[in-house]
């Protein structure tokens, strides 16, 4: 019985199926992977958030990377910020809007300084524009701030305005700028005494999980319903055969034909 389906053009469907349910399959279950590290991290930073702040300099020493499992840990620190050291950093986004982010270092009482991002601030009229900022407090400052990981790359070009920056790679400023740096760096959620006006604070991440389940769901149903489809179409082709009064060609082979 449907015998066609042994035809060239059935066995080059056959083909295509066996092609396409398999990488649908495993595009759904690659995407259930993409889900589950989504999960894995939001549920790590949720953590990281929540816990007590600790000193800086326990999590990240000078020249160590920060660990993934560390990233977003609230670290406190105690020193005075240097503005003549300042850095904007380009292209950071608030609200939709494009600025700067302004990053300072604060020098501990130790000689070794930690790069505080302060915050977001609007650009100036053209993007060559340097804006000036809110000024740091001056004295001795305490602060809570989110840990960062050092940003990889080119902190930028030689057509860079003075004073900008496009990476926050502590290896590289720290050479820069002259200072001796801890290995990460901090997103200010609090200081004290505290400025005004100051910086927008920076936004902590959306903890979604994006639309990879959704995707894993859809590529599954991709590949049912490519088996549906031949399916269809195979039963199809019987009813109009059988319509055309051609059961021979679903049911036997061809006939051998008869002797003279």
């Amino acid at each position: 019985m449907y015998r066609f389906l042994l035809s060239r053009r059935w066995l080059g469907v056959w083909a295509a199926l066996l092609v396409l349910v398999p990488a649908f399959i495993a595009l759904g279950r690659w995407q259930l992977d993409r889900f589950d590290q989504r999960v894995t991290a939001n549920r790590l930073i949720r953590a990281n958030l929540a816990a007590a702040p600790v000193p800086v300099e326990r999590l990240a020493p000078p020249g160590a990377v920060v660990p993934k499992a560390e990233v977003w840990r609230r670290v406190s620190a105690v020193g005075r910020y240097d503005e003549d050291r300042q850095r904007l950093v380009r292209n950071r986004i608030s609200n939709g809007r494009t600025g700067f982010h302004v990053l300072v270092p604060l020098v501990t009482e130790s000689g070794t300084a930690v790069l505080v991002d302060r915050g977001w601030i609007p650009p100036g009229e053209t993007a060559r524009d340097t804006p000036v900022p809110p000024p740091a407090p001056s004295g001795t400052v305490t602060l809570i701030g989110r840990l960062r990981a050092s940003q990889h790359g080119s902190t930028g070009g030689s057509d860079m305005p003075a004073g900008q920056i496009a990476k926050i790679d502590i290896g590289r400023l720290s050479g820069e700028l002259g200072l001796p740096l801890y290995g990460g760096y901090l997103e200010l959620v609090q200081e004290q005494p505290a400025a005004s006006p100051a910086p927008v604070p920076a936004e902590v991440p959306e903890l979604s999980t994006g639309p990879h389940l959704a995707y894993a769901v859809q590529w599954f149903l991709f590949a049912i319903g490519a088996v549906i489809r031949v399916g269809y179409l195979a039963r199809r082709e019987a009813l109009e055969l059988r319509a055309a009064g051609e059961p021979e060609r679903l049911t036997s082979p061809p006939r051998p034909p008869s002797p003279p």
